[in-house]
């Protein structure tokens, strides 16, 4: 894995790539190095991240920082996974091991169904802006930050933290925004 960027983000991107590489295949070593420009590459390497060259790769998005858009193009351990913004990048290597076969679920570790096989061998080629900027799901009593991303999804309804807001009359349009607003949480 050949990490480009530095954003707290993507390095838990890198780390879950790593950790669900592994994961699926335990002799599958992984190694990540970090990019610098005019570094030349051999051998195999998933780009990872954001940097000048790979954002040639992204769909054009209105506003790169709040709009997501992924680019994946992997074939047999070489390629780039990146986003049009750190988040998307996340988005983007979860997008990448649900299309090799894992699936999330449910929130926490025994939601993961992750398939016995070597990813790297798979070819995976996304291109895609998401059609929403706000993506959001409720999971009533088990919100999980880590989840939501993996699903593609961009914010979470939490209804556990404002309960009283269940029973709030939205009749008004003021009190509807009030209610909408507060309840939701984006990542």
């Amino acid at each position: 894995i050949i990490k480009c960027g530095s954003d707290s983000v993507i390095d838990f991107a890198v780390n879950e790539l790593k950790r669900y590489i592994r994961t699926m295949d335990r002799t599958a070593i992984v190694e990540v190095v970090f990019w610098k420009k005019g570094y030349e590459l051999s051998g195999k390497g998933i780009k990872v991240g954001m940097n000048e060259e790979l954002s040639a790769h992204i769909p054009a998005v209105e506003n790169a920082e709040l709009d997501d858009a992924i680019a994946i193009e992997v074939q047999n351990g070489n390629g780039y996974i990146t986003g049009s913004n750190p988040r998307s990048v996340l988005i983007a290597v979860y997008r990448f091991l649900r299309e090799v076969g894992c699936s999330f679920v449910r929130p926490g570790l025994d939601g993961d169904i992750i398939p016995k096989k070597n990813a790297l061998e798979d070819s995976v080629c996304v291109a895609e802006a998401a059609s929403y900027r706000h993506r959001c799901i409720c999971i009533e009593g088990a919100p999980n930050y880590e989840h939501i991303l993996a699903v593609g999804l961009s914010g979470l309804i939490d209804e556990i933290n404002k309960q009283d807001n269940m029973y709030v009359s939205v009749s008004e349009e003021q009190n509807k925004e009030e209610v909408l607003t507060s309840n939701t949480i984006s990542v």
